[in-house]
């Protein structure tokens, strides 16, 4: 009795850890998609003068809030773990404050 449930207990231990394991890889996955909506919000904000920063912004624009490549974004969010439309709530808050992360006001 006591050999199976050693067995039966290693088992479930093994299976943990494999559960550990994809979870680690599923966050992964999500945080990577995610720093693709907060690279696309810092290209949208930019301020830079340059011609390839100008173009950068302009496409992230066009990516974020044209209906266009809503799809693409649609798709992007899903992988990123996040509702869409709650998204691009924030991605347009975000873009009216010019996606300042901090309230500079002093308090």
């Amino acid at each position: 009795m006591n050999i199976f449930h050693n067995a039966v207990k290693n088992h479930a231990v093994e299976i943990n850890d494999g559960q550990a394991y994809f979870n680690k890889e599923i966050y992964v996955y999500k945080s990577i998609w995610r720093a693709v909506i907060t690279q696309a919000l810092m290209d949208a904000s930019s301020n830079s003068k340059k011609m390839f920063a100008k173009k950068q912004k302009v496409e992230a624009l066009r990516w974020l809030l044209d209906e266009k490549h809503n799809d693409e974004f649609k798709t992007v969010c899903h992988l990123a773990d996040l509702e869409y439309t709650k998204t691009l709530k924030q991605v347009k808050i975000a873009l009216e404050r010019g996606c300042k992360w901090r309230n500079d006001k002093k308090q």
